[in-house]
């Protein structure tokens, strides 16, 4: 019984013993479980706000991506008016409110070029290139700056690159028939064209290249019809209309190719080109004083044409306004260094005027820059009766 009795107590101090034991481990395990629930509950809190973080951060650079959208249009329509600075002062906006957005960047060149700036044009470039290298539309907007540029191998890549990432491009293929045939490549020219048309039938602007590609292959009776073609699908679209009157020109229509030039400045007075083809005409059926004034108000808007200062000394000319011819001539090769014929007819007029040694210095340009050209041998006659004297 005593032994009995012990073991008794012994078994009631090892249940005592056990319970204190166990409520110990619970107050450890209740206190590591309050620290878990702790740390999950910091994770948590951490995580929600990251995502509230990269939310708001989202949420501005969206607002700045659209604001500089906006910049970008207003740009647009300020290059669209000739307020060249005014377009450049709008893309630097855009590009300083969202620094990465890559068709900011293709805009500011293309109003870099409008004002002249060669080299901020083609950095501009570069970088709209560097930030968006997989967009059609950046590249797009980076061939056109090449080609008003006249760098015509980089407007075809370019080009190339947009129609590469995009197949459906009508507007890319149709703008690198231009490029193509600066480059001599008239059959590839031909063929973006036709892909152009093929993908967007009722593209006036497609139909107008077309006719282009006709008229430098010689095919002009196709080219009128693609002009005409053009001018019915956006009739109101004085770019069309020019180069219809030139077609009709062309082809000896005098008529037709007046109305249409008259059409194309009558919705755009201040379209240059459409005047110089006016100044042509004029030209043509002898009525200088009119072509002068034509020419003159191409001048007046562009006065970085070449051709169209080209065009107003051979009115002076005709007119026997020689001094004035003289200096639309020199005003020609300031622009076209390499311009020979502009030389030649320096040459021609300063000898009217009794400017020897002008005119030696003028079809010594020609022979210099066009030595196996008929205008050459043209020039090497008149140097010789001039050195003569």
């Amino acid at each position: 019984m005593i032994w009995n009795s012990q073991k008794c107590r012994i078994g009631a101090a090892g249940f005592v013993f056990g319970l204190a034991a166990l409520c110990v481990l619970s107050s450890i395990g209740c206190g590591r479980s309050d620290e878990s629930s702790r740390t999950q509950g910091d994770d948590f809190a951490r995580r929600r706000d990251e995502r509230i973080e990269a939310q708001r951060k989202k949420a501005a650079a969206d607002l700045a991506r659209e604001m500089a959208k906006g910049d970008c249009i207003m740009a647009q329509t300020y290059r669209r008016m000739g307020s060249v600075d005014k377009a450049i002062a709008a893309y630097r906006k855009a590009i300083a409110g969202s620094g990465d957005y890559g068709e900011a960047y293709a805009g500011l060149g293309g109003a870099c070029a409008d004002a002249g700036r060669t080299d901020e044009a083609l950095s501009a470039c570069r970088k709209a290139l560097s930030l968006s290298p997989d967009s059609p539309a950046v590249h797009f907007s980076v061939a056109r700056v090449y080609a008003q540029m006249d760098l015509h191998a980089r407007a075809a890549e370019a080009f190339e690159k947009a129609v590469a990432l995009k197949d459906d491009f009508a507007e890319a293929w149709a703008a690198v028939s231009g490029p193509y045939l600066r480059l001599g490549r008239n059959a590839d020219a031909l063929a973006a064209c036709e892909k152009a048309i093929a993908l967007k039938p009722r593209y006036a602007e497609a139909h107008t290249a077309l006719g282009l590609v006709y008229g430098a292959m010689g095919r002009h009776e196709q080219a009128l019809a693609a002009h005409k073609k053009a001018v019915s699908l956006k009739p109101q679209s004085p770019e069309a209309l020019n180069h219809l009157g030139v077609a009709y020109r062309t082809l000896g229509h005098r008529r037709r190719a007046d109305a249409a030039l008259k059409r194309a400045v009558a919705l755009k007075s201040d379209y240059a080109e459409a005047h110089y083809n006016i100044g042509v005409n004029f030209d043509e059926i002898d009525r200088y004083s009119d072509a002068a004034a034509a020419y003159g108000r191409a001048v007046e808007i562009d006065p970085n044409s070449a051709e169209a200062h080209f065009g107003l000394g051979g009115a002076y000319g005709e007119l026997g306004k020689y001094a004035d011819a003289v200096e639309a001539y020199k005003r020609a090769v300031d622009i076209e260094p390499g311009y020979a014929e502009a030389f030649y007819r320096m040459g021609f007029v300063s000898d009217e005027l009794g400017r020897t040694d002008e005119a030696i210095a003028a079809y010594d340009k020609v022979v210099a820059l066009e030595p196996e050209s008929n205008l050459a041998t043209l020039a090497r006659h008149h140097l010789r009766r001039l050195r003569r004297k």
